[in-house]
């Protein structure tokens, strides 16, 4: 884990639900396959249909401002946002000053499905912080029940700095600045990492003097309430992951009588020191490291048996010493001692993807790092084309916006030093990470108490075997919350819960809609996945057969048996990019035939 980016709670994965929709696609590929056999059905939630008509919100001012807030919707024109519509708001840049210079806020939007039932907006939040908001509405709007998506209006926005939204713009060399030990034990490492982290900071401030004094989650808060009031909705209705919790309970503290419902999934512990967020996170991705261990020392399947922890020190010490040369079509690359340490990190995020960590770690022992590099690129979500985009600038600029500490090296060393006794594995790697703001010579702005007085009904998710945001953070923020906060748990694994366990999706959709608070606030992790852990994407794959190709669930096994192990590192990629190669594609559909015969 590259230790100059802060890679606390709001460290930011490849949204889990671009899988999601990815698998959709697959399961309408299938779909198309067999549809002479009459067993397919057509798409569950295609995207809103364009529309040609601009809209506005309502626009009207309220307390502290005289400016009004106007959205005007249109076809988006990237093709990645292609059947939503697409607006662009201005926000003042300092919300103490409504008056003065703006902002922009690019915003995405999928209409209700039933207009004459809708609800209002559900706003959403990725997390990171980093994550487009912007595109997860085409993820969501591919999985989500019809239960929400005809009653809201999908909204997503890119927080400030983020993606399409005034965006922060300090990492020139992504690939070079990956490839750092996030654990340095030599003072040439040391070296290394103090040197990229200060060319950071310097390019950093230099770009945006102006911007990176109010890049605050305070400050993305008064936003989120600015495009409540522009798409004319009196109270929020929020779903945030991830750091996007610690978004909406700021928002809950700072606007309580604005609140309809929140639902906050993954939760970041309210009120902690930054060394005691990276304490309880490297803890948390320790025991997700030792369950996969021991599920791999148990599972035939785990390509890394029989002891998975002695193959990931073997590794660990050969990329240390050199990289092992990748090579993919049309470069050569290289798995380095960094991009080793984000490929497992990325895996213990999803429980599906501990299938390609145990490959990834058995290549690599042979010499071969294309897998583990593959899970990396997932984490940093490079493009083919070798880009990427500016979640890691928008990571830095905002944490270091949020917090008041400013380590120094000896004091990153000392860090790193105590999370290594409380988490041999994973601890100094995130102890570095206190580097990460080392020399930013502007003002923090505090992070709001999380505290509030209203009475609406808030939904926090947690999952026991949460890595990224572990458990006890639900437990600490529900309390802060207040008396209209409940606590929702699923007995699971992975980060974050909602659409991946079906009692907790259930709960929340009704929670989202009726504001129903869930009598059951546990759900036992489901019946049908209990022998997962190795299946790969086999599973998902199933699922999404019978739910978007009507296939009956044995044709969608026998299909989903057929393709998963075929699933390369470099279809991986494409799969969460939302895309699926010319390989996959003939996978996929020489597996339908066979699974047509019989075969």
């Amino acid at each position: 884990m590259v230790a100059w980016r802060p890679t606390g709670p709001t460290a930011g994965a490849t949204s889990p639900y671009r899988l999601g929709a990815a698998l959709v696609a697959v399961a309408l590929l299938v779909g198309s396959c067999v549809l002479d056999t009459g067993e397919a059905a057509g798409p569950r939630h295609p995207l809103a249909e364009k529309s040609s008509e601009a809209t506005t919100g309502d626009g009207s001012p309220e307390a502290g401002s005289d400016r009004a807030a106007t959205l005007r919707w249109s076809d988006c024109e990237e093709e990645l946002l292609e059947g939503l519509e697409c607006a662009t708001l201005l926000v003042p840049l300092d919300p103490a000053d409504p008056e003065g210079e703006t902002i922009e806020l690019a915003l995405s939007r999928r209409s209700a499905g039933q207009p004459s039932q809708r609800i209002g907006s559900l706003l959403i939040n990725p997390g990171g912080p980093g994550g487009s908001g912007v595109e997860l509405v085409g993820q969501l709007a591919s999985v989500v029940s019809d239960t929400v998506l005809d009653r809201f209006d999908l909204v997503g926005f890119d927080p400030r700095g983020v993606g399409r939204s005034s965006p922060v713009d300090c990492i020139d060399n992504p690939e070079t600045l990956n490839a750092l030990d996030g654990d340095p034990d030599t003072s040439a490492e040391i070296d290394a990492l103090s040197e990229a982290q200060s060319k950071i900071v310097a390019t950093c401030v230099k770009r945006h003097p102006t911007l990176l004094a109010h890049l605050s989650t305070a400050d993305a808060a008064h936003d989120l309430d600015q495009i409540r009031r522009a798409v004319g909705d009196e109270k929020l209705t929020y779903l945030g992951f991830s750091y996007g919790t610690e978004l909406g309970a700021t928002y809950a503290s700072l606007f309580p009588d604005r609140v309809r419902a929140l639902v906050l999934d993954g939760a970041v512990g309210p009120g902690l020191s930054d060394e005691e967020l990276s304490r309880t996170q490297a803890q948390g991705f320790e025991k997700a490291f030792t369950n996969f261990v021991e599920s791999c020392r148990q599972d035939s399947r785990c390509e890394a048996a029989p002891d998975a922890r002695a193959l990931y020190e073997k590794v660990r010490k050969a990329v240390e010493l050199a990289p092992i040369p990748v090579g993919t079509p049309g470069e050569r690359r290289d798995l380095s001692v960094g991009d080793f340490q984000i490929g497992v990190i990325r895996a213990l995020y999803d429980q599906a993807l501990w299938f390609y960590l145990a490959r990834g770690l058995s290549e690599a022992a042979k010499g071969e790092g294309v897998t583990l590099l593959a899970l990396a690129d997932l984490y940093h979500e490079r493009k083919p084309d070798g880009s990427y985009p500016n979640a890691a600038d928008a990571h830095l600029a905002i944490a270091c916006a949020d917090s008041t500490e400013r380590g120094s090296l000896s004091q990153a060393q000392q860090t790193a030093a105590r999370l290594a006794a409380a988490a041999p594995t994973f601890g100094a790697q995130l102890g570095w990470s206190s580097l990460a703001c080392r020399g930013w010579p502007l003002a923090a702005q505090s992070r709001t108490t999380i505290a509030t007085t209203t009475d609406a009904p808030m939904l926090v998710v947690g999952t026991i075997n949460d890595p990224a945001t572990p458990y006890v953070w639900a437990e600490q923020l529900t309390k802060a919350l207040g008396p209209t906060a409940e606590l929702l748990t699923w007995q699971g694994e992975g980060h974050t819960a909602y659409l991946k366990a079906d009692c907790i999706t259930a709960a929340v959709d009704a929670f989202l809609v009726e504001l129903t608070v869930p009598t059951k606030t546990t759900c036992p992790a489901d019946a049908d996945r209990a022998d997962a852990d190795f299946a790969g994407l086999q599973p998902d794959l199933r699922d999404a057969f019978v739910q978007d190709s009507g296939l009956s669930p044995a044709r969608a096994d026998c299909v989903a048996s057929r393709v998963a192990p075929a699933i390369t590192a470099a279809d991986l990629v494409t799969l969460y990019l939302g895309e699926l190669s010319d390989t996959l594609t003939a996978t996929i559909t020489a597996a339908v035939t066979a699974c047509n015969r019989g075969a």
